[in-house]
């Protein structure tokens, strides 16, 4: 199922008035090289960047631990969710 933009956008919103006092909210994106989510992902970035919404984009599951996962915030996938299964 994918959520679609609109909603992304403003679920990201939403989250920024909670606590903006303790930083910058970090969303991490995992997507496919070879698709365009590493452009999606430059658009937010583009886009949210200012507003204190930091995106770190990897497509390598190997890196995605539990303890690097506790760093987000949030998390997006703009990718198979086989791709990322543990």
């Amino acid at each position: 199922m994918k959520i679609p933009l609109r909603f992304f956008c403003i679920a990201i919103v939403l989250l920024a008035g909670f606590d903006a006092a303790a930083g910058p909210i970090r969303v991490l994106y995992l997507g496919n090289e070879g698709t365009a989510a590493p452009t999606h992902c430059a658009t937010f970035m583009r886009e949210l960047g200012r507003d204190a919404i930091w995106f770190d984009y990897t497509s390598d599951a190997g890196a995605v631990t539990r303890e690097w996962l506790a760093k987000f915030d949030a998390v997006v996938l703009d990718a198979p969710g086989e791709d990322f299964q543990r």
